[in-house]
């Protein structure tokens, strides 16, 4: 399956500059943000217990090293 996301001049520069803040790129920047949105997404359409949305979290990100 594959997504194509279109993202603003904007929304890229205000990512650039938060990059470049953080000292990452704009393209992990963009991946962690993604991430976590569809995370969100998913636990929102699971109906899951604050509880679990912070574990299930916790444990996404140590998978993905962020």
């Amino acid at each position: 399956m594959s997504v194509t996301l279109e993202i603003s001049q904007d929304i890229q520069d205000i990512y650039t500059q938060l990059a470049q803040e953080q000292d990452i790129s704009k393209e992990s920047l963009m991946q962690m943000a993604l991430a976590e949105y569809a995370h969100d997404l998913a636990i929102a359409l699971q109906g899951r217990s604050e509880y679990d949305k912070a574990q299930d979290w916790d444990t996404l990100k140590a998978e993905l090293r962020l």
